[in-house]
């Protein structure tokens, strides 16, 4: 897949809340109005906790929230996250929510703030949560607090959308992320996956992926991982379709695809049924298969309109 090789810059002191994202600037520091046709995405997403677990403990975290989001008529570009809290830590999944909807809050170049509201919006959360187990008169436990020192994890994939552009005859899009969360490009009328990102085969999976962590510390080398592509928009064409899913769906997906399958039609019939409790069931036919790790799974399907 080619990409555009120059820059879109938001406007620095822009700052939209939610998904709907500033208007993006051409090379001469032109706003592109003119030449583009406003965003009218589906945004339909569905996730499953993994076997023998209540839906409360699912740790998978994408926004927009779970459901299905038509945009507006106006909107000139879209920002979708999906993030997975690891199985160590405390509170990962309760993150991995912080983590997804501050990304998709945040300014899209401004990483270093992205990280460090996710932070603030983590310890505000925790000091709440404690108060409220004191409250109960049910302090945390020894182990509690021993696993609270260590803080919490999450993979994080951040999606970027911009309109078609008459100019350039595509839409553009950026992936950045951190760990094994991946989006796939499907384009209209192809049975093959024609982008996969960050991850694009099945055996590159493992069992320690990257991840963002609560510790301060550790945001530099996680800010340079999710810059490390932010200089470079990719194409997408009226029809196409993406996929943003979690590792273990994520995996499955490329299995499948390499195999010859359509992986995306199924996803297609259980965002269709919107039914959390249906893709339980998918997950634990899949599983009896051993097609699949049995572990939480998301996904969220963006069609640009």
């Amino acid at each position: 897949m080619r990409p555009v090789n120059w820059l879109l810059r938001s406007p620095p002191s822009r700052r939209l809340k939610t998904w709907i994202r500033p208007l993006p600037v051409t090379p001469d520091g032109h706003t592109a109005v003119d030449i583009e046709t406003p965003l009218r995405p589906l945004v339909s997403s569905i996730s499953a906790p993994k076997l023998d677990a209540r839906r409360e403990q699912c740790r998978d975290a994408v926004f927009p929230p779970n459901g299905t989001y038509v945009g507006d008529r106006n909107m000139r570009a879209l920002r979708c996250a999906i993030a997975d809290g690891a199985s160590y830590g405390y509170r990962c999944g309760q993150w991995a929510q912080i983590l997804a909807r501050e990304a998709c809050a945040a300014d899209p170049f401004d990483v270093d703030g992205l990280l460090s509201a996710s932070v603030d919006a983590w310890e505000l959360d925790i000091e709440n949560y404690v108060v409220d187990r004191e409250t109960r008169r049910e302090p945390l436990q020894w182990f509690e607090q021993k696993n609270l020192r260590h803080g919490a994890f999450s993979t994080l994939l951040v999606l970027d959308l911009l309109p078609y552009r008459e100019d350039i005859q595509c839409g553009l899009w950026l992936g950045r992320a951190v760990g094994d969360s991946c989006v796939f490009q499907i384009p209209a009328g192809e049975v093959d996956v024609y982008w996969a990102h960050p991850l694009r085969r099945p055996e590159q999976f493992g069992t320690r992926p990257e991840l963002v962590p609560t510790s301060r510390r550790a945001l530099p080398d996680v800010e340079r991982s999710l810059n490390s592509l932010a200089d470079w928009w990719w194409h997408w064409d009226p029809g196409d379709r993406f996929y943003l899913c979690t590792d273990a769906l994520a995996e499955w997906f490329l299995r499948s695809s390499s195999d010859g399958g359509t992986p995306w039609s199924e996803l297609d019939d259980l965002l269709a049924s919107s039914d959390s409790e249906v893709m339980a069931r998918w997950l634990e036919r899949r599983v009896e298969q051993r097609a699949i790790h049995n572990d939480d799974v998301s996904v969220m399907r963006i069609v640009p309109m």
